[in-house]
């Protein structure tokens, strides 16, 4: 059995703890209800003590970078919502690698290796996520991903420190083996190769350009919503052939600009998003007989994304 932690209890023993943080401030769409607890680490002790508390008595934990990647539940969370304080955020070099905090922001990678003129790191800077986030989702854009770069992964779990190597990383589209683990990224080694500073300058100017011509960078979003198929069209595609772009259910709408990214465009709730989610993939369901899988990650007590009625049988 596990025991019952009163609000007392658990602030006694991590005094750092926030209580009932609006969602809304955390995630890059805007929108969500209330997390319960909000832990931020300041170093790897700390979090070690919070995951073994966590499995001790029964409370489960979901680890957030920048939020950019995230739809949370309008119910909020009544776990232990853990967000890497900026002390997880150093990099820096070991022999011919280059290691960085998971809390250290992918711009902030970009950056330094530009500084050291080092190519690899020039999809980063377009991406708003933490290097622990884009590791665990193996994030990427315009042909290029975490995989591509990644050597190895330091990671915590209830019992322990572990190092995985590039062989053990699983990396898939959007996934790695840390997406449904208990193991919480704590710091990645990269390796990259020597490159003129200009020409690594210019690759970054050239994707953030592509990007801000492309998607719509200015209203609040998770970023793309669907996966990509193995074959056959794109989502974007496919939604945009159905007439879905400007379509919109209450605040939440599919972009103009992207059909694969739906936008905060008037004080949207999450529950607006889960609407227009399933409203367009029974669509593309029917139409196509192709099942979307939703690329965003969802933050609640409940899968309401995961049981939305497109991904069943209709």
């Amino acid at each position: 059995m596990h025991t019952f932690i009163s609000d007392a209890d658990f602030q006694s023993v991590f005094d750092r703890c926030q209580q009932n943080v609006d969602l809304k401030t955390l995630t890059t769409v805007r929108t969500g209800g209330v997390a319960k607890w909000l832990f931020r680490p300041q170093n790897e002790e700390e979090l070690l003590k919070i995951l073994a508390f966590a499995q001790k008595n029964g409370k489960p934990y979901f680890v957030l970078g920048e939020g950019s990647n995230c739809l949370a539940s309008d119910d909020g969370y009544s776990g232990i919502l853990i967000k890497l304080s900026p002390y997880f955020c150093q990099i820096s070099f070991d022999g011919d690698l280059v290691v960085a905090d998971a809390g250290a922001k992918t711009s902030m990678l970009s950056a330094f290796c530009l500084k050291y003129q080092l190519s690899g790191a020039e999809f980063m800077a377009s991406i708003p996520a933490s290097i622990g986030g884009a590791t665990v989702m193996n994030a990427g854009c315009y042909g290029q991903c975490m995989a591509d770069c990644v050597e190895m992964v330091q990671a915590v779990n209830p019992c322990g420190t572990k190092y995985f190597d590039k062989s053990q990383l699983g990396f898939g589209y959007r996934e790695s083996v840390f997406l449904n683990s208990d193991y919480v990224v704590t710091k990645v080694f990269f390796k990259f190769r020597q490159k003129p500073r200009e020409l690594v300058l210019q690759r970054m100017k050239n994707i953030a350009l592509a990007k801000r011509s492309s998607q719509p960078l200015t209203k609040p979003s998770f970023g793309s919503v669907f996966k990509r198929n193995p074959t056959g069209l794109a989502p974007a595609e496919m939604i945009d052939a159905l007439g879905f772009k400007g379509f919109a259910f209450n605040g939440a709408k599919v972009s103009e600009k992207h059909a694969g990214f739906f936008v905060n465009d008037n004080h949207a709730t999450t529950n607006d998003f889960l609407m227009l989610i399933d409203i367009v993939g029974q669509k593309v369901k029917g139409q196509y007989g192709v099942l979307l899988n939703a690329e965003v990650r969802y933050l609640g007590d409940k899968d309401d994304l995961g049981r939305l009625p497109y991904t069943h049988d209709l």
